[in-house]
C-alpha cells in the first residue's frame, strides 16, 4: 500500500479528465469566434451557411438516387 504523503507518488494522474477540459475550452473558443464572425459580417456568414446547407441537400439527393438505383424492382 502506498503512502499518500509520499512525495514520489503523484497525487493526481493526468489523463482523460484533462482532455475533456481542453475540449471544453476549445469548444467555447470556437463558439465565441463563430458568434463574433456572425456579428461582424452577417451576410458572409449567411452565405456560408446557405452553401453548406445546399451541399448537404445535394449529397442527400445523390444518396437517395443511389439507393433507388440499387434497389430491386
Amino acid at each position: 500500500m502506498t503512502d499518500v504523503s509520499d512525495p514520489c507518488v503523484p497525487n493526481r494522474v493526468y489523463g482523460y479528465g484533462d482532455a475533456v477540459n481542453v475540449q471544453k475550452v476549445v469548444g467555447i473558443l470556437v463558439a465565441i469566434l463563430v458568434v463574433f464572425w456572425i456579428i461582424s459580417s452577417p451576410s458572409t456568414a449567411a452565405g456560408t451557411v446557405n452553401g453548406i446547407l445546399d451541399s448537404l441537400a445535394s449529397a442527400g439527393s445523390s444518396l437517395i438516387q443511389f439507393l433507388r438505383g440499387i434497389a430491386p424492382g
